[in-house]
């Protein structure tokens, strides 16, 4: 739950009174959001799924214990990875959600046009 959480903040959204897979999918609950930050909020509810997954398999069958900080390290691994596939590297403006940032992602989509200076 708390990684969840921590991903609605990145998005600048607010967690609902009851927290559901199907209200964090739902398209009225990310309304708010521009198309660039819909398809990232895909690939995190996607990616998060996965790596639950993942740390819940190394749990059952490694016998290792659970440690947050390296579920959320992955977790921001895994999604860096496949948000580069839709997006550009960059810096994002102040103006773009946070998760941007912490991604290292701009939120021009990778298909965008290349924007070159002319003197």
């Amino acid at each position: 739950m708390t990684l969840w959480i921590w991903c609605l903040n990145m998005f600048r959204l607010q967690a609902p009174p009851q927290l559901t897979l199907h209200v964090l999918i739902s398209s009225v609950y990310t309304s708010t959001l521009k198309s660039s930050g819909k398809l990232l909020w895909r690939l995190v509810f996607c990616n998060l799924l996965w790596c639950l997954w993942v740390e819940r398999n190394r749990l059952r069958f490694d016998g290792t214990s659970f440690n947050f900080q390296r579920l959320k390290q992955f977790f921001i691994l895994a999604l860096r990875n496949s948000a580069a596939l839709s997006f550009k590297p960059g810096i994002a403006s102040q103006s773009t959600l946070p998760i941007f940032t912490v991604l290292g992602l701009s939120p021009l989509s990778a298909r965008a046009p290349i924007y070159i200076p002319v003197h």
